[in-house]
């Protein structure tokens, strides 16, 4: 699935009656997916949770890459 396609998926769900705790999660994830698209404005396919994290979290010792 194109990373267009999912936000519009997502905002779908949100306009939907949904519970609180999934309409925080959902809230986030699209912020944190705007976040990405703003950094990766290239890229078109969903990424994965770490790639997002990552994307977030560039310091966190699992996104560090060493030269070997």
């Amino acid at each position: 699935m194109k990373l267009k396609e999912f936000l519009l998926k997502i905002k779908e769900e949100l306009d939907c009656d949904i519970t609180k705790q999934r309409r925080r999660y959902l809230e986030s994830y699209y912020d944190e997916l705007m976040c990405y698209i703003d950094t990766h404005p290239n890229n078109l396919d969903v990424p994965t949770f770490l790639e997002l994290h990552c994307c977030l979290h560039p310091e966190s010792p699992e996104c560090l890459e060493y030269d070997i």
